[in-house]
This record gives C-alpha cells, structure tokens and sequence, in this order.
C-alpha cells in the first residue's frame, strides 16, 4: 500500500507477455485452434513486419478513420 492507502500492484518481468508470447505457449499445450489458412508461422513473420511503434501508429491512423465514419453529418435532400 502506498501512503493514500491504494494498493500498488507489482508484476515480475517474466510474468509480463505479450499477446503472442501468450498465444505460444497455448499453442505448445495445444489449446490453441487457428481460422483456415493461418499459421503461427505466419503471425509471427506478421509481428515481426513492424516496430511497436509504426504497429501503434498505423492502427491510430485506422482507428481515426472509422470513427470518422460515424461522425460523418449526413446530407438530408429535400424532394
């Protein structure tokens, strides 16, 4: 606990994955069942394609447009 009383949680360097770390080792134990035509293989060639960063980015950037297409007003034509 700190001095405002909130509890701190601490979490150990190898207890913290990523989400393909994660999917890996279900993979060895065999939990894991993959859409038609994908790989492990290919997810992690997939992963390594781009930097966290340009991955972040560019998922910002998709982001940013599909919620601009909700927002978009709509033109009402009058007959």
């Amino acid at each position: 606990m700190d001095d405002k009383g909130k509890i701190k949680k601490v979490y150990k360097h190898a207890d913290v994955k990523t989400p393909l770390e994660c999917l890996v080792e279900l993979n060895k134990k065999r939990l894991v069942t993959y859409k038609k035509g994908i790989t492990l293989k290919d997810l992690k060639k997939q992963a390594r394609a781009k930097t966290d960063l340009q991955a972040a980015k560019d998922m910002q950037v998709a982001k940013a447009a599909l919620f601009a297409m909700f927002n978009k007003p709509e033109i009402k034509k009058r007959t």
